[in-house]
């Protein structure tokens, strides 16, 4: 999809479904050792230890799911779970980046506040070049364009999820054996 300056289609970026597809395994895993720790529980109070990261869970997962940018013909909306805000191009001040290992943030300065936006959102390396297009060099950082055309993928996130996931599945395996033990 190219982005012209009298462009009219509004552009979603979402986080990477790579991301959020671990996140729904380990809350359906968590959910199911709560209903196992009310069930058959090992120790008393054994709910409320289950209860705890399942709050987490349930809390990232909404972000993951609800955080967005629409890039529109007027302007920027940036969206997140209990927030909403719409940027006219005009209230953009200053886009600059920072990157830290496989992490980058580009961060935008308007007159109302810092927004910042990661590589965790899918095809971020588009998002990054509407976003210059659309500011121009004036309102870049000097280097910005050197990042322009990479490929900035950050994987860790998703690995340490899967990490997550595979150790909920030994504990759920783990109670599994010792629930159809009794």
């Amino acid at each position: 999809m190219s982005l012209q300056t009298g462009w009219s289609m509004a552009s979603c970026y979402k986080i990477r479904s790579a991301l959020a597809i671990p996140l729904a395994v380990i809350f359906l895993l968590l959910t199911l050792l709560l209903f196992m720790a009310c069930r058959l529980p090992v120790f008393r109070g054994e709910w409320i230890v289950v209860t705890a990261p399942l709050l987490l869970a349930s809390y990232l997962m909404g972000e993951v799911f609800s955080r967005r940018v629409v890039l529109k013909s007027e302007g920027l909306e940036v969206r997140r779970l209990f927030h909403r805000r719409e940027l006219a191009w005009e209230e953009i001040t200053h886009m600059g980046y920072l990157v830290l290992g496989t992490k980058v943030y580009l961060l935008l300065t308007t007159i109302s506040g810092l927004y910042i936006l990661s590589n965790n959102y899918d095809r971020f390396p588009e998002l990054f070049s509407h976003l210059a297009e659309k500011l121009g060099p004036g309102k870049m950082d000097l280097g910005t364009h050197k990042l322009l055309g990479c490929s900035w993928k950050n994987s860790r996130p998703v690995y340490s999820a899967w990490v997550a996931v595979l150790i909920l599945l030994a504990v759920v395996s783990g109670r599994l054996l010792n629930f159809f033990h009794y």
